[in-house]
């Protein structure tokens, strides 16, 4: 029974559920519900990466050590939260993926910039809770970085974009309806960053922002701090 089929699927890192502490099994587990916006009713099943159904003490286990989740939802709403492989490895200064992305606005995007400017990368989804929360920080930090290109590419439909857009008050130039790129670059896991060299060479790639204010919201120092790592990475 291939119960995936037409199932759209979408990725978290483990970064959304913090471990500072040792925790209940069932605040755990209200934790990664709050994550995926499930509802504490909402039927639940835990897979690993080949699809064998795990118990929640094995799930949160596995998550603790590094793992990452993956969330698909039928027809119907059930939800099946499971264990993700591992992405592929970038390399660094080497030449990134042929890019040739249009946003909704009409920009045209390519991986290297004649201006000599480098470029940001965002990678999205609209239900995704942490990219929800960061809409304020990516839009100030584009503000204080007019030398860096910025771009946000999604697997969403333009209309659903186009919502988020203006939902959240998005300033960044949105590439919609990627998922083919997306697949060929090999990001499963939202948000990510990719800062691009303006030669088209990759500087580097990050999953999540480490945040640093009391709140635990990323501020645009700590998209700043990502941005600055990343090109470090590539010196």
């Amino acid at each position: 029974m291939n119960r995936r089929a037409g199932i759209r699927q979408v990725a978290f890192s483990l970064c959304l559920i913090v471990f500072a502490v040792v925790c209940r099994a069932e605040d755990i587990e209200s934790s990664i519900r709050e994550a995926f916006d499930l509802s504490e009713d909402s039927a639940v099943t835990y897979e690993d990466a080949d699809g064998r159904e795990l118990s929640f003490e094995e799930f949160s286990k596995a998550l603790q050590d590094g793992r990452e989740m993956t969330l698909t939802k039928d027809a119907d709403g059930a939800a099946t939260i499971h264990l993700s492989r591992a992405e592929p490895r970038f390399e660094t200064a080497s030449t990134f993926q042929p890019m040739d992305l249009v946003a909704l606005d009409g920009t045209r995007f390519r991986a290297s910039d004649p201006s000599g400017r480098k470029t940001f990368i965002n990678f999205f989804f609209a239900e995704c809770v942490p990219c929800i929360e960061e809409v304020p920080a990516l839009n100030e930090f584009a503000r204080k970085n007019k030398n860096l290109r910025v771009v946000a590419v999604t697997f969403d439909d333009p209309a659903t974009a186009r919502h988020f857009i203006q939902q959240r008050k998005f300033e960044w130039p949105v590439v919609a309806g990627a998922q083919s790129f997306i697949s060929e670059v090999g990001v499963q896991t939202y948000p990510t960053f990719v800062l691009l060299n303006s030669d088209g060479t990759l500087a580097g790639v990050q999953s999540g922002v480490p945040k640093t204010s009391r709140n635990n919201r990323t501020t645009s120092a700590d998209i700043q701090v990502l941005a600055e790592g990343l090109q470090k990475k590539a010196d």
